[in-house]
């Protein structure tokens, strides 16, 4: 299983560019912009990729921390998701600098210049500082070109304090250019660097793909409280499975990872739904039922994935055709997909949640066999779960245990980073009233 860099924080990024309608694209849009003026200010390779996948994730902290993305109420508390995305990607070899980033790209260019960063790195955050400032401020519904003037004059009142003045320099030549700016109206295409090495490009390994999918399945289940280790259980049991159905080595990579993205289509369902506590409405069980169609277009056409995008996006078919999202039939179900399914109901229904606890054996066993008496699961997937169903559970307890610990932990961080800003700003208020 081996997935190019850009084309697996493509996948993420597109989801997060689905849970705000209101900044469609924006992950997209601020990858896209900083690419370019990060090249036209001659960043190094290095550092060209890091801000472009830094824009492509920039708000991730702010989905995990369940903050609301629309109308962008999200900027009341603007340091505290900029940390929480540092926090996430900060212990990923090689995203170092992109978490760096990531962290300070709401923090003013006065502060950069005398905070001691490295240089370049502290004109990395202040390129995505500027892009996300002007992105935020188009108009999603009038063309984009007729809008770029007015942000400019904007984002000048603010240069040498807020702005880093070059950076705005760059942003006003490229305003000038009638085609500089066109890969805005498909940010999907310009998602690359400048640079010839275009570093964005590399090849990650196995065990590359299945960390970096470890982060992105804490963003999907830190979203809610409800199903904050969901995605870990899944994929822990559908490893076992597979393993147990003598799938290879790259095949039980490829499930694990399946399981861990197999409810990313979630992230576009509104919070509200997942975590309502009475039963949904219709209309609202059938938004809730496009989190598939969106997972498969989240995953769709990812070279090396293709595994990935089948198994983890027919969770919720049915064997009987009762399922979703298109009601596929038996003998258009793939074992893996067949495993993915029984994976997920089981994690499900032995999982605490908040509101209840998990079954315990004699009642999952109940729920597993009357969904194959209707012909809905696979008999011999859960015959197999079943005659090994205390060592899976025991796994799966454990693996989540451990997810749970990540999920405290991070809140922690988190929090005691929220604390420090906060100390930061009256410290900075007691200095000005003090001269």
């Amino acid at each position: 299983m081996q997935v190019r860099l850009i084309d697996l924080i493509g996948v993420l990024s597109r989801a997060l560019d689905l849970v705000s309608r209101t900044l469609g694209k924006h992950h997209a849009h601020v990858g896209c912009m900083a690419a370019r003026i990060a090249g036209r200010m001659e960043l190094s390779p290095v550092m060209q990729r890091d801000v472009l996948l830094a824009g492509m994730l920039h708000d991730a902290g702010a989905v995990a921390l369940h903050i609301n993305l629309e109308s962008l109420g999200f900027e009341a508390d603007i340091h505290t998701h900029a940390r929480a995305g540092q926090l996430l990607f900060g212990n990923f070899s090689g995203l170092e600098s992109v978490a760096a980033i990531i962290g300070e790209h709401h923090t003013s260019w006065a502060h950069l210049a005398d905070s001691g960063m490295e240089n370049e790195l502290a004109l990395a955050a202040a390129i995505v500082n500027l892009v996300d400032f002007v992105d935020v401020r188009l108009d999603r519904t009038k063309p984009y070109d007729g809008q770029f003037a007015r942000v400019l004059e904007a984002a000048q009142r603010e240069a040498g304090g807020k702005f880093n003045p070059d950076c705005v320099n760059v942003f006003r030549d490229m305003v000038a250019e009638p085609d500089s700016l066109s890969g805005l109206f498909a940010p999907e295409e310009c998602l690359c660097t400048d640079a010839h090495e275009q570093l964005e490009t590399i090849v990650l390994n196995a065990w590359e793909v299945l960390g970096l999918c470890g982060l992105f399945a804490q963003v999907i289940d830190f979203r809610s409280r409800f199903t904050a280790t969901h995605s870990r259980g899944v994929a822990i049991v559908a490893q076992d499975l597979a393993r147990l159905f003598n799938f290879d080595v790259d095949d039980r990579h490829a499930m694990y990872v399946a399981g861990l993205l197999h409810d990313i289509g979630k992230l576009a369902v509104p919070s509200r739904l997942l975590e309502k506590p009475g039963k949904l409405e219709e209309d609202e069980f059938l938004a809730v039922q496009d989190h598939a169609v969106v997972g498969e277009y989240i995953l769709g056409g990812v070279p090396g994935l293709e595994k990935v995008c089948e198994w983890g996006t027919q969770h919720h078919e049915r064997l009987d055709g009762s399922g979703y999202p298109l009601g596929r039939s038996a003998d258009q179900l793939s074992l893996g997909s067949r495993i993915m399914q029984v994976a997920d109901v089981f994690t499900a229904i032995t999982e605490d949640r908040p509101y209840r606890d998990g079954m315990n054996a004699e009642q999952t066993a109940n729920v597993l066999r009357a969904q194959v008496d209707k012909g809905a699961l696979d008999p011999e997937v859960v015959q197999v779960l079943m005659t090994h169903l205390d060592d899976i559970n025991e796994t799966r307890m454990r693996e989540q245990r451990r997810a749970k610990q990540e999920f405290e932990a991070f809140a922690e961080a988190v929090h005691h980073a929220s604390l420090s800003e906060i100390e930061d700003n009256l410290s900075s208020v007691c200095i000005a009233g003090g001269a």
